[in-house]
C-alpha cells in the first residue's frame, strides 16, 4: 500500500513523502470490532509517527538516513495501535522525496546525487577492499603451503638419513658377526679394517667420475718422515 504526505522538518522545509506499507491482517474478528477503514488508520497513523519523527530532524540528517528513520518510527515495538485492531505492519520504505519549494527542491536533488555517488563509492571500495582482502588470504596459504613443504622435504631427509645409518650400522653389524668372528678379531681392529674397507670404496667410487678428492695424511694412514741427504740414511 502506497500513501503520499506532506510534512516539515526541524529547519521548515515542506517535504512531500511517498512511502510504501507492507501490513497483513492478523485477527479479523478484532479488525471488524475496531475499525472500519483499516487502511485509512494505519495511513493516518503512519502520518502522526513519521511527521513527529522528522520534525525533530534538519533536512540534512533526514536526508542521511530517512528509510531508517521513518521505519523505526512506524514498527515502535511499545506502539500497540495496529494489534489492537488484528493489524500487523512487517515494514515500510520510501518510494520518493520532493520539497515544496522550487529552489529547495533543486537543492535535495543534488543532496540525493551526491548521497547515491557516495553510495557508490562506498560500494566501489568494499568490493576493492574484499578483492584484496582475497588476495592476502590466498597469499597467507600460499606461504603456509611452502612452510609446510619444507617441513615435508625435512622430515623426509631426517628418515633417510635414519635409514641409511641403520642400513650402515646394520652392515656392520653382519661384518663383525661374519668376518671379524671368523678372523678372531677384537671389535676395535674389526670396525677400523671396516672403516678402511669403506674408505677404499669411497676412493674407486671418486676415480671412476669427474669430482675431486681432498684428503688428510690421517685420512690415507700416510706416514710422513725426513729423507735420507746424500745417501746417508
Amino acid at each position: 500500500m502506497s500513501y503520499v504526505f506532506v510534512t516539515r522538518t526541524a529547519d521548515s522545509v515542506e517535504l512531500e513523502l511517498d512511502i510504501n506499507f507492507y501490513w497483513q491482517i492478523t485477527d479479523v474478528p478484532k479488525m471488524i470490532t475496531r475499525t472500519q477503514d483499516p487502511t485509512g488508520d494505519i495511513c493516518f497513523h503512519a502520518r502522526s509517527v513519521i511527521s513527529g519523527a522528522v520534525s525533530r530532524m534538519t533536512l540534512d540528517k533526514f536526508m542521511h538516513s530517512f528509510n531508517s528513520i521513518v521505519s523505526n518510527a512506524v514498527l515502535q515495538e511499545d506502539d500497540d495501535f495496529y494489534v489492537t485492531r488484528g493489524l500487523k505492519i512487517h515494514n515500510c520504505e520510501v518510494r520518493g522525496m520532493h520539497c515544496k519549494d522550487p529552489r529547495t527542491e533543486e537543492v535535495l536533488q543534488e543532496i540525493i546525487k551526491e548521497t547515491t555517488h557516495r553510495l557508490n563509492r562506498l560500494q566501489k571500495q568494499t568490493s576493492e577492499n574484499e578483492v584484496q582482502m582475497l588476495q592476502m588470504k590466498g597469499d597467507i596459504e600460499k606461504e603456509r603451503l611452502a612452510a609446510d613443504l619444507i617441513k615435508v622435504r625435512q622430515a623426509n631427509k631426517k628418515l633417510g638419513a635414519i635409514s641409511e645409518g641403520e642400513s650402515e650400522a646394520a652392515a656392520v653389524a653382519a661384518f663383525l658377526e661374519r668376518f671379524g668372528v671368523a678372523q678372531n678379531l677384537d671389535a676395535l681392529t674389526a670396525i677400523q679394517l671396516w672403516q678402511s674397507l669403506r674408505q677404499k670404496e669411497s676412493v674407486s667410487a671418486l676415480a671412476n667420475g669427474n669430482a675431486q678428492l681432498f684428503v688428510t695424511p690421517d685420512s690415507v694412514n700416510l706416514a710422513v718422515g725426513s729423507g735420507a741427504v746424500g745417501g746417508i740414511p
